[in-house]
């Protein structure tokens, strides 16, 4: 009766060979758990006898992939007790294929994961974090990789995906995302060599190339952007010599359209790399005097000494004539100072030797200055200084000039020389005298 009971057939097979196949499959689950439990109990404490603690971050990683190695083994061997139709047959041996191949895939993810992690702490050693940030984004694209390679060749070994077409569909897919990957890299890349030499930039004495560095990273993300989705296309069947032919004929259309802006364009290269000014320098340009804010890949922003902005196209920079006032080594003062006519020489002389005196003790006021009897003026005696503030800094140059003046002022008063202020004298005759 027991006999009779195991010959009966389900499915093509007797009910013995589908026991016997189930008896495999569970005496191989429970083996995968001795050989786990071995791997992570037994070989780790060898493990402890090495001098670092790569053998046991590697024992850890290999035993989950181990243990699914026998419980696939058990599967493959409980698949020859049974027998099916071609077609179930033919996916069942793809099932299995596929699960090997998922599970090498995870078995390589998981040892790459600790390869890269060491990787990671080796740069982290240096004194450099650029390679910090390449590691890094290589660690994600790295499993990336593996994940979409191991989904391509599953899908691939399967029968009902099997033919021709899906196949040449599945490289094209794989081809792209490998594509998008790496542009990933490039754009990460990019970020991190900016961020490096951002501290060096920042380091040299213009402004300009602060403003500079962004533009260039947008600049060379663009361009990778765009290349990386011509090779798409071109891996997707698209012809790029037309497309690029059809863009050569578009972009002449949009440059004559836009002449001015590509001439801006052009004058804000001009202006980074001629360097005429810098931010924060004082510049005047035809016939505008401002203090330099903003360069933009379009226009420079000014701020005017009323406080108001003016912006100047960059075409206009890059053809005009432009005086820097920040960069000329000092600044020259011609003052004059008016004292009455009762003034008699010996005081016009000691208040030449006043105004000497105090610009020869003043800070930053080059010893090259000049003090002398101008001139005769209406209401005034006219003596003139000229003298130079070595200073590029506005709020300095006028404090100093205040200085000197209220100096100047107090000294006058101490030597009772008279500032002249316009005065009239009236005389009247008495014409009753005159009779």
């Amino acid at each position: 009766m027991e006999t009779k009971f195991l010959t009966q057939k389900y499915l093509g097979n007797t009910l013995g060979d589908i026991f016997i196949a189930f008896g495999i499959i569970l005496v191989f689950g429970i083996l995968s758990k001795i050989v786990r439990y071995f791997v992570k109990h037994k070989l780790s404490k060898l493990a402890d006898f090495t001098e670092t603690d790569f053998d046991n971050k590697l024992l850890i990683r290999l035993e989950k992939p181990i243990g699914n190695y026998v419980i696939i083994f058990g599967l493959s061997l409980a698949k020859t007790f049974l027998t099916f139709t071609y077609k179930i047959d033919t996916i069942l041996i793809d099932t299995i294929t596929a699960l090997a191949i998922v599970n090498t895939g995870y078995l390589i993810f998981k040892v790459s994961d600790l390869f890269l992690e060491l990787l990671f702490n080796l740069s982290q050693k240096t004194k450099l974090t650029l390679d910090d940030e390449v590691v890094k984004y290589l660690s994600k694209s790295v499993k990336i990789f593996i994940v979409l390679l191991t989904l391509i060749i599953v899908i691939e070994n399967y029968v009902i995906f099997s033919s021709k077409q899906t196949t040449n569909i599945l490289h094209k897919i794989f081809i792209a995302f490998i594509t998008i990957n790496i542009i990933y890299i490039l754009l990460k890349l990019t970020d991190a060599l900016v961020e490096y030499f951002k501290p060096v930039i920042e380091k040299t004495p213009s402004k300009l190339d602060d403003q500079l560095l962004p533009m260039i990273r947008k600049i060379i993300k663009i361009v990778i952007v765009i290349i990386g989705i011509l090779s798409i296309l071109k891996n997707l069947g698209y012809d790029i010599s037309t497309l690029l032919a059809g863009l050569g004929i578009g972009g002449l259309a949009v440059a004559l359209a836009a002449q001015d802006t590509i001439a801006n364009f052009f004058g804000s290269i001009v202006v980074f790399t001629d360097k005429p000014f810098q931010i924060g320098d004082r510049i005047i340009i035809n016939g505008k005097e401002g203090v330099v804010e903003d360069v933009g890949l379009r226009s420079t922003k000014l701020k005017s000494l009323q406080g108001t902005q003016f912006i100047v196209p960059n075409r206009e920079i890059a053809n005009s004539s432009i005086e820097n006032i920040s960069r000329r080594p000092a600044r020259k003062v011609e003052t004059e100072y008016g004292i009455v006519y009762s003034s008699m020489p010996d005081q016009i002389n000691r208040a030449i030797a006043v105004i000497k005196e105090i610009l020869q003790n003043q800070e930053l006021v080059r010893k090259d200055y000049k003090v002398y009897f101008a001139e005769f003026r209406d209401f005034s005696l006219i003596i003139k200084a000229i003298y130079w503030c070595e200073t590029e800094d506005l709020d300095v140059f006028v404090n100093i000039q205040t200085a000197i003046n209220l100096k100047i002022k107090q000294a006058f008063a101490e030597n009772k020389l008279d500032f002249a202020y316009p005065t009239q004298t009236l005389y009247l005759i008495n014409q009753e005298k005159n009779q």
